[in-house]
Order: structure tokens, then C-alpha cells, then sequence
């Protein structure tokens, strides 16, 4: 998994720095053209590696309180993801037969948006 990662990530890079050869000469980053330099390359593939994985690993977590809650016998946390919307059910039962659902939908990124 670690070789596929790095293969996308090299190919993404090759791609940015083969698209900055293009730019026009007269282009200039402090002294020399910018399609001169490579480091734009990596930190704008670098960039676009960590917003594939925010958008698309990030941010599934265990149920609240499940560590260290003994009144409790059976928890479920279901997480559906669509774009940049997180649904959440979460199903509580516990041993006096008592069951709670709760329900929670919250969007990645709320504060940047």
C-alpha cells in the first residue's frame, strides 16, 4: 500500500513539474523564471496529496464515551460519507435493556468554508 501511495504521489509531482515547464519564461520568482524551479512542484503535490486524504480518509472516529463506560454492553457507529458531509448513527444498547440511536451530521471543514 505504501509503494501505491508513493507511486500516486510521484506521478502527481511529475505532473505539476511537467505543467510549471510550460509557464512562460518571463514568469519570475524573485530572480530566476519559474519555470525553472522544481520545489513548487512537491509542496503544490504535497498539498494536493493531503486534500485527497482529508477528502477522503478523514475524519472517522470511534463512538464517544466507548472506552471506560461499563453501563454499556453494545455500541454500533455507522459512518456514511458523501463529499464533505459526515452522517453518523450511532446505536447504544445497554445491559438494563435499555437502547438509544443517535443521529449526527456535521460537514469536514466547517470553519475553512
Amino acid at each position: 500500500m505504501k509503494l501505491k501511495l508513493l507511486s500516486v504521489a510521484l506521478i502527481v509531482i511529475a505532473m505539476i513539474c511537467s505543467s510549471l515547464r510550460l509557464l512562460p519564461a518571463h514568469w519570475l520568482l524573485r530572480k530566476p523564471p519559474l519555470r525553472k524551479r522544481t520545489w513548487p512542484a512537491f509542496a503544490i503535490g504535497l498539498l494536493m496529496m493531503a486534500m485527497w486524504f482529508v477528502h477522503a480518509a478523514t475524519p472517522y472516529r470511534l463512538p464517544r464515551g466507548c472506552v471506560g463506560m461499563n453501563s454499556s454492553e453494545f455500541r454500533i457507529l455507522h459512518v456514511e460519507k458523501r463529499g464533505l458531509h459526515f452522517h453518523e448513527t450511532q446505536v447504544i444498547v445497554a445491559r438494563d435493556a435499555r437502547a438509544w440511536v443517535l443521529r449526527n451530521g456535521r460537514r469536514l471543514l466547517i470553519s475553512l468554508l
